[in-house]
């Protein structure tokens, strides 16, 4: 770990070197940055730049600094307005890689592809860059450079990643692409999301439980916890004793209500759960380890019910918010901000609002941080809405949910509510690459983009044929 001590061993060296100022000064900035203070190291650079002029290795240092701190478009105006010009006849893979990555969290699609092929083309054998390349090529569509970076990648022995894992979901090569998903305990950015207080206890492989006590950890969003409860009633004919899950807090009133025979605690990400256990598993592995997914994934038409208290409180409530208004009408057009594929599967409030407004319906929104400004027809009771259990059983009392890809398309696919799933054009491994079908929800339509980033035509579609379509309108 590098210490203050560190640094001043570091620049008596740099100074018996005889460094300048100016690079001293640089090295400096890097030190802190290498040190984790990236906020600080940010700071420095730029007082740098202003003293010294343009630096592309300190540039390059602000991009990712921005970025970690999951300011995307920050880091895209950053890029714009101090380097984008400088740095455009740069041979830096590292550089043409953050960018990337920011056009690609950013929804910058029009730019991206070049940045991509950069990246490729002066690292076109350093496998995590291939493996982002695919991901990109195959939400592009461009199946000539999705063909050769799979050829590169077979080129290359022992190929595994998270990344490379998703892309063979979204490719329909669903065994291979499970088995490499159990990578994901190798990469730092998705062990942000895994309870490190688990790594005490060895984790479960698919092999015979037997007697042994085992804990299911989830490991990502509400969402993912959502869909993998499918699978605990076939897990719980391999386990003799009780099963335990450790949950999102909002999760557990739900799940508990319809998986009584398993014991729930609280997730906290760095602590060891709060109950006994011999062996654990992550959520996201139980696709893999019980040998089920594609058309033979559990739990299609539904497999969750509302607990009664919740059911009934939220009947009465719709009843007297609708006041008879008929269809009601589930809503959610954003996801969580800091996700970084959300400006990619969010809608903007105003321009979702302006369909809605027209239609003779009652809306609910159904999703967290609603914006002021909403339609006369578009009740908020957000406020109200503790747990996944109340969303789920406001849910209930729904003719419709129309929804980008948040919890909320598992909350009403796992109770079989009709639902339309809005998505980009090609978007993310568990609803495919194309068609109005998917291998999870038989409740939910996928409707997708006709192209990259236009979200005007999905809502024409929606709110202008479908919807008067479906309730006579």
């Amino acid at each position: 770990m590098l210490t203050e001590r560190s640094w001043e061993y570091l620049q008596a060296v740099a100074r018996t070197a005889e460094f300048s100022d100016v690079a001293l000064n640089k090295l400096q900035i890097l030190f802190l940055y290498l040190s984790g203070d990236t906020s600080q190291a940010f700071d420095a650079a730029q007082l740098h730049f202003k003293r010294h002029g343009f630096d592309p290795d300190l540039f390059v240092i602000c991009l990712v600094a921005v970025y970690q701190s999951e300011q995307f478009e920050m880091a895209l105006e950053y890029l714009q307005e101090h380097g984008e010009q400088q740095m455009k006849e740069s041979t830096r893979a590292d550089y043409w890689r953050m960018v990337s990555v920011i056009y690609w969290s950013t929804n910058t699609m029009h730019l991206l592809e070049h940045a991509v092929d950069r990246t490729v083309e002066l690292a076109p054998d350093e496998v995590s860059v291939l493996q982002t390349a695919l991901g990109v090529y195959i939400e592009l569509g461009n199946q000539n450079k999705i063909a050769d970076v799979r050829a590169r990648l077979d080129a290359i022995a022992n190929v595994t990643g998270f990344a490379y894992a998703l892309s063979l979901l979204a490719l329909g090569e669903l065994e291979t692409g499970w088995r490499h998903m159990e990578s994901r305990y190798d990469v730092a950015d998705a062990l942000r999301l895994i309870n490190q207080g688990l790594k005490q206890k060895p984790r479960w492989s698919g092999e015979p439980i037997g007697n042994r006590r085992l804990l299911i950890s989830a490991e990502q969003g509400l969402g993912d916890t959502v869909q993998m409860a499918r699978y605990l009633p076939m897990l719980k004919e391999l386990c003799s004793t009780q099963i335990a899950l450790e949950v999102q807090p909002e999760a557990i009133s739900l799940l508990q209500h319809n998986y009584p025979e398993c014991v729930f605690v609280e997730r906290k990400l760095n602590e060891a759960p709060d109950v006994e256990f011999d062996c654990w598993a992550g959520m996201m592995s139980l696709p893999y380890l019980l040998r089920l997914w594609g058309k033979n994934t559990p739990g299609r038409h539904g497999y969750l019910q509302v607990p009664p208290d919740n059911l009934q409180y939220w009947k009465e409530r719709a009843a007297q918010m609708s006041a008879g208004k008929e269809p009601r009408i589930g809503l959610a057009w954003s996801g969580q901000p800091a996700h970084r594929a959300d400006r990619r599967r969010s809608i903007p409030f105003p321009l979702m609002m302006a369909q809605v407004k027209e239609i003779d319906a009652c809306f609910f929104a159904l999703q967290t941080q609603v914006p002021h400004g909403l339609p006369p027809n578009v009740i908020d009771v957000t406020e109200e809405m503790i747990s996944l259990a109340d969303t789920a059983a406001l849910i209930e009392q729904m003719d419709l949910v129309i929804t980008v890809d948040t919890s909320i398309v598992h909350i009403a696919g796992a109770l079989g509510k009709k639902t339309w799933l809005l998505l980009p054009k090609r978007y993310e491994w568990r609803w495919g690459l194309e068609g109005e079908s998917n291998d999870w929800y038989d409740s939910v339509t996928v409707i997708r983009q006709t192209e990259h980033a236009n979200w005007q035509s999905v809502l024409s579609d929606v709110f202008e044929r479908r919807l008067p379509e479906l309730f006579n309108l």
